[in-house]
């Protein structure tokens, strides 16, 4: 086995970290947020547009 010491690497920057700690900075955590926060609402804004085409789709189909 190798004399590496257990580890993981920060999400964002991909600095060794030790394996209790998530980020290696408040810095990266922050980044990791935002860009969640930022994935998450472009996931709801998707939801909302394929419900709207449905929404118009059905009401197409039943006005004809």
């Amino acid at each position: 086995m190798s004399d590496i010491p257990p580890h993981k690497h920060c999400p964002v920057c991909g600095i060794s970290i030790p394996p209790d700690q998530e980020f290696c900075s408040r810095k990266c955590e922050k980044v990791w947020e935002d860009a969640m926060r930022k994935k998450k609402k472009s996931a709801y804004l998707l939801w909302a547009l394929m419900g709207i085409l449905v929404a118009v789709g059905v009401w197409m189909m039943l006005g004809k």
